[in-house]
C-alpha cells in the first residue's frame, strides 16, 4: 500500500481566498447601496416581480396546478430564502448581485 504526504496548506492561502471574497463582496454591497439611495429599492418590475410574488406563494406553501409558464427552479430557490430569513430585499440582492 503506498501511502501519500500528508497535505501541507500554505498559510497565505486563507488571506488570498479572504482578498477574493472581499473583492467580489465589494461591488455588490457598492450596488445594494445605490439601489437603495435611489428610491428604487422596493420597485419590483416584470420578470423580477413575477418570480418574487411566485417565491412568496411557494414560501406560504401555495402550489400551482398545470405547467409552468417560467422555469421554476429560481422561484423555487427564492421562496426557500423567504421561508428561513423572511421576505426582505436585501438578502436575495446580495446573494445575485443584481435585481
Amino acid at each position: 500500500m503506498v501511502h501519500s504526504p500528508p497535505v501541507r496548506r500554505d498559510p497565505r492561502c486563507f488571506w488570498i481566498l479572504t482578498g477574493v471574497f472581499a473583492i467580489a463582496l465589494l461591488p455588490r454591497l457598492v450596488y445594494v447601496w445605490q439601489l437603495h439611495a435611489s428610491g428604487l429599492w422596493d420597485y419590483l418590475r416584470l420578470d423580477p416581480l413575477y418570480y418574487h410574488d411566485w417565491a412568496v406563494r411557494f414560501s406560504r406553501g401555495e402550489r400551482t396546478q398545470g405547467t409552468y409558464e417560467m422555469t421554476p427552479l429560481y422561484a423555487w430557490a427564492l421562496g426557500a430564502l423567504f421561508k428561513t430569513f423572511g421576505y426582505g430585499l436585501l438578502l436575495p440582492r446580495l446573494l445575485q448581485g443584481r435585481p
